[in-house]
């Protein structure tokens, strides 16, 4: 390794950096999520540590039991966020994404030193836009990112053996309880290896059958189904061409000549990591999801690269064989670690005004409450699950707002209590989103012709979202 730097000089630089991260993390602390996403997750983790599958609450009128159910997905992140919920409280549960981002460095850090590959390009990691960003949120992504990172220490790590490769199948197939398409990178990895090498069948299978475990089991207790599974978008080669532009810039731009690098690498295990990782990302190319279409070039170019944290850690050992040779002039190895420091701090502060902001609506909402019943959407795809959700408060009484549109309920309730008030929001620009609130405006209009509206403010969020709040009277 000719980095310029020495070993020590190197620790110095990038324990120093994970340090000042770990400090400006807790000072910038999440206060909640950006991403409507999140709050599924905490909904099913806090159920979760209920010892239930679903939260759900009791219609105070009719005293039926709803649950939410709005969650879809594989368990494993929900179960991860529960974990940190239980032994910390809610509020402080965003440790376990602190956890995983200097877990994730730590690995890998010490994999590129065992290799003796060139350590500064671990600094390209905390700048790839993803990384910082979801590390200040619930979503799966840095689970996904620690298991890589956890799966390339131990590749890299120990001599060829049949426990090893039990262990890198395990992760593999464990990596499918929190993100699907893991499996296919690392269990990719996993069965090329085991056909070029035709050795120790019975471990990659006990591995591969162990991992699967936890997803089978949760599948089987939250959805009554081990095999359950639900296709957010579809798969076609028409998405690809709509797809090209956005992945080049994630691996050409974003990922500075991630692709060139990758297929330059020639280190240890090339074909298994290649093969696997033009798969993952070709899946990705077919895949008709697509965040730009709901959040607009920027937002949604960020939100689309967490798709790609479990290919980072592969694009920084590519980096760092290339460049194992290189002496690179100490002043502009320093220089890149002052960048990365910068980046860091001015991420982390971003986010957590970015999430402030969000907070102070949900604040406001909760302190103003007045007890009686709320109405808000609690499906889990509009807006409003950021701001009224279990992570901020909760409400006496509440119940679903299409409850609006049934007459006989109404009239239980205007027979108990003067008074409701509905809760939602408005996307005035973004015709995806407003496609979301359509239903709910429906349910609003009506609403507002059987009933007086007595009182009515709004947040201005952003200037495309407002809050909405009304309250209504026979």
């Amino acid at each position: 390794m000719k980095s310029g730097l020495s070993y020590k000089m190197n620790d110095i630089l990038f324990y120093g950096l994970l340090l000042v991260t770990g400090i400006v993390y807790l000072f910038t602390l999440p206060q909640g999520g950006l991403i409507s996403d999140e709050y599924t997750y905490i909904n099913s983790a806090l159920a979760i540590q209920d010892g239930i599958p679903y939260l759900g609450y009791v219609d105070p009128f009719t005293n039926e039991y709803f649950e939410y159910k709005n969650s879809h997905y594989t368990m494993g992140n929900a179960f991860w966020i529960a974990l940190w919920t239980k032994c910390f409280g809610i509020k402080w549960a965003f440790l376990g994404s602190l956890f995983l981002l200097l877990g994730s460095m730590t690995l890998l850090y010490k994999s590129l030193r065992r290799e003796g590959l060139f350590i500064p390009c671990i600094g390209l990691a905390l700048l790839y836009p993803a990384t910082l960003i979801f590390a200040h949120s619930f979503m799966s992504g840095m689970p996904s990112l620690g298991l890589v990172c956890l799966f390339i220490y131990l590749l890299f790590g120990r001599e060829e053996s049949a426990k090893k490769w039990f262990f890198l199948t395990f992760i593999a197939a464990f990596s499918f309880w929190f993100r699907e398409t893991n499996v296919l990178l690392l269990g990719g990895i996993c069965l090329i290896h085991f056909i070029q090498d035709r050795r120790w069948f019975v471990y990659y299978a006990l591995g591969g059958i162990i991992g699967f475990l936890p997803r089978l089991i949760s599948a089987w207790w939250a959805y009554d189904d081990p095999f359950y599974y639900i296709l957010g978008a579809g798969f076609s080669f028409q998405n690809v061409l709509d797809n090209f532009v956005l992945y080049a810039l994630l691996t050409v731009v974003l990922m500075p000549l991630g692709v060139v690098f990758l297929m330059l690498y020639k280190g240890r295990y090339r074909y298994p990591i290649l093969l696997s990782i033009l798969a993952f990302l070709l899946l990705y190319l077919l895949y008709g999801y697509n965040a730009i279409a709901y959040s607009g070039p920027l937002t949604g170019t960020i939100v689309m690269s967490r798709f790609l944290l479990p290919i980072l850690p592969f694009y920084v050992i590519s980096i760092g064989w290339f460049f194992r040779d290189v002496a690179l002039p100490v002043w502009l190895i320093y220089s890149f670690y002052g960048v990365v420091f910068a980046v860091s701090i001015g991420v982390q502060i971003y986010m957590h005004r970015e999430a402030s902001l969000h907070a102070s609506v949900a604040n406001k909402i909760y302190e103003n409450y007045d007890g009686g019943l709320v109405m808000f959407d609690h499906s889990g795809w509009t807006n409003v699950i950021r701001y009224v959700n279990p992570f901020y408060g909760s409400f006496k009484m509440q119940t679903d707002i299409s409850r609006l549109a049934d007459r006989n309920y109404m009239t239980t309730v205007f027979d108990s209590v003067e008074s409701v008030t509905t809760l939602h929001t408005l996307n005035t620009t973004n015709a995806e989103k407003q496609s979301n609130t359509d239903k709910i405006t429906d349910y609003l209009d009506i609403g507002l012709r059987r009933y007086s509206v007595i009182e009515s403010d709004s947040i201005l969020i952003k200037n495309d979202l407002q809050m909405v709040r009304l309250k209504l009277k026979r």
